[in-house]
């Protein structure tokens, strides 16, 4: 199986392949990294190698050239995008500049995501295209941030390609559950549905178990999100980010009372590893990895390759795609987050056993609609179309917020293109994540 990682300098990226390496059965696996800095490509392609061992696995850096890229695509079966136009002062940007108009910050959702979304597109569908080209039959999955509006831009503007959004916080959300309960995951059956990180479980069994009022009696009187008395609001466990939407008067709080960002803590974390990853040890290699641990790979790119080939069953996965007639209450080109399993026929959905509650359709439509809009907002370019699409958004409600951050979204992308002129393409760093 050839495995292609663009963004593969990513400081994140060796601990998929420690990941890989842990496995049993390992199947044949060429795994060719893509990365603009040729500094961090050779740290990362170096602790690659030596978490590799001995594995058997054949790991190859390539730098973005154009005359390489062809190549390193041709043949591919899986194409990882985990590009990070604008690097962490992009993400920074991102997650501090709504705070200032009263709305909650995160670098995948909300005005953020559409920040992130307006810069990332050109940089996600400058790769697409090569991909189209090189590697047509390539199955892409989609790291990069925001997860649904990219995905949505990627249906229309290249229907011939397959490209999924993937994400492991239903999963992990999933088996915390099952660890506080005494439950399995082989035991279980779940519903879920939603949008990329603001999903819900509105059912969890284990026989004849309610595995989710069982964990709302748990927590009692607990204040952690989400709260008993929350559980039995929304009819289910939403997903954590979904606090952001729930509890947003608290999280404007703290995240205003912040002494720095998320960005800010993770270039920190990155500069660290990096110099490891050039120098150091296996065990110094490792230890910096849990630092910053990436569960997007251990619980969901690592078992969906290896589901993939063959090795692992029993798995949920959770991706964005089109919904295509899954639930009628959604037109078929709305991107939802949805549960996979990998059977003989390849990936199929696992459908829900119990109709969805009116509360959690209702916000996913309002999303939905949003990431309509901010889609062709990002694909168009036009200012309009952001302004509009900043204004659908259920945390948006002030069309004079809305136009202050269009415009703040667009006066620092001409600043970043001003500062980046003459660059390659890309920008490495972590994967759009948390």
């Amino acid at each position: 199986m050839k495995i292609v990682v663009i963004g593969g300098s990513s400081q994140s990226t060796p601990a998929l392949i420690a990941y890989l390496a842990r496995q049993t059965n390992l199947p044949d696996l060429r795994i060719h990294l893509l990365g603009r800095a040729p500094s961090k490509l050779s740290a990362v392609r170096r602790a690659a190698r030596v978490l590799a061992e001995p594995s058997g696995m054949v790991i190859e850096a390539v730098q973005f050239l154009e005359r390489e890229i062809h190549a390193a695509l041709e043949g591919a079966n899986l194409v990882l995008v985990q590009i990070r136009p604008g690097g962490y002062a992009g993400r920074v940007f991102d997650e501090t500049f709504p705070l200032r108009y009263g709305v909650c910050g995160d670098e995948g959702l909300g005005p953020s995501g559409l920040s992130a979304a307006w810069r990332n597109w050109p940089e996600v569908a400058w790769w697409l295209n090569r991909i189209n080209q090189a590697a047509p039959g390539a199955f892409v999955v989609l790291l990069t941030s925001p997860t649904t509006i990219l995905v949505m831009a990627a249906e229309h503007c290249f229907p011939k390609l397959r490209v999924v959004g993937i994400c492991e916080l239903p999963r992990t959300t999933l088996l915390d559950i099952f660890q506080t309960l005494g439950a399995t995951e082989a035991s279980a059956t779940f519903d879920y549905f939603g949008v990329n990180h603001l999903g819900w479980f509105s059912r969890i069994s284990a026989g004849t178990r309610d595995l989710i009022g069982e964990y709302a009696a748990q927590l009692g009187d607990s204040k952690v999100f989400p709260t008993a008395r929350q559980i039995v609001s929304c009819q289910g466990i939403p997903l954590k980010y979904l606090r952001l939407h729930y509890d947003a008067g608290e999280v404007l709080k703290e995240q205003r009372a912040a002494r720095r960002s998320r960005g800010e803590i993770l270039e920190e974390l990155g500069a660290e590893a990096f110099a490891v990853f050039a120098n150091g040890t296996r065990r110094e290699m490792e230890a910096v990895l849990k630092r910053r641990p990436a569960p997007w790979y251990t619980h969901a790119v690592g078992p969906l390759i290896l589901a993939l080939t063959g090795r692992v069953t029993g798995i949920p996965f959770f991706l964005s795609v089109p919904n295509r007639g899954f639930l009628a209450d959604f037109l078929d080109d709305d991107i939802l987050e949805c549960a996979h399993q990998v059977t003989g026929e390849g990936l199929t959905r696992i459908p829900n056993q119990r109709p969805i509650p009116s509360n959690m359709v209702a916000l996913t439509k309002a999303l939905v609609g949003f990431h309509r809009l901010a889609s062709s907002a990002v694909t168009s370019r036009d200012p309009l179309a952001l302004k509009t699409a900043l204004l659908a958004h259920p945390w948006t409600t002030d069309a004079g917020s809305a136009a202050e951050m269009a415009r703040e979204i667009i006066d620092f992308e001409v600043v970043r293109d001003r500062a980046s002129s003459g660059q390659k393409r890309g920008e490495p760093g972590e994967p759009g994540r948390p």
